[in-house]
């Protein structure tokens, strides 16, 4: 199915992400398996399907913390001229990614919120867009892996 919707959005030369393009593909995928294609048995579990979902929601949103704390460190490296505040920017980021992608552990985040209070406190880190794709870059790749945890 993604095969046949990527080779039609080349056809048509339309703008289509790869991403919308597997959720589409996904979902429906989903809804033939649950469905059971004909009310016959399902050939995968709802519980499985369920599963990898989440897995690719994980993927997505690590990714996308990734991106935002790269393009934080940017911002920072080209604004912030104080040379001691920006190490001191750059060192909170580099804290606050390690504390999030360590594998063995969850997140602290009362420590995360205070490295971001910290941060939020350094002009002209302050009230940047920067920051704040960054805060929601980071609250949602917190809470989807607070809610794998749960499960």
């Amino acid at each position: 199915m993604l095969n046949n919707v990527l080779r039609t959005n080349k056809i048509l030369n339309t703008s289509l992400t790869i991403e919308h393009a597997v959720r589409y593909c996904m979902e429906h995928t989903k809804k033939m398996i649950e469905t059971g294609i004909g009310n016959r048995e399902p050939l995968f579990s709802e519980k499985v399907i369920t599963s990898l979902f989440e897995e690719r929601r994980d993927e997505h949103s690590s990714t996308e913390f990734i991106r935002v704390t790269s393009a934080l460190k940017r911002f920072v490296k080209n604004n912030v001229g104080d040379e001691t505040k920006q190490k001191e920017c750059l060192e909170i980021i580099t804290f606050i990614y390690d504390e999030v992608l360590e594998d063995n552990a969850s997140p602290r985040k009362f420590i995360i919120s205070s490295s971001l209070s910290s941060l939020e406190q350094i002009e002209p880190v302050t009230g940047s867009r920067e920051l704040e794709e960054y805060k929601r870059g980071l609250n949602r790749f917190i809470g989807n892996s607070a809610t794998k945890e749960e499960h």
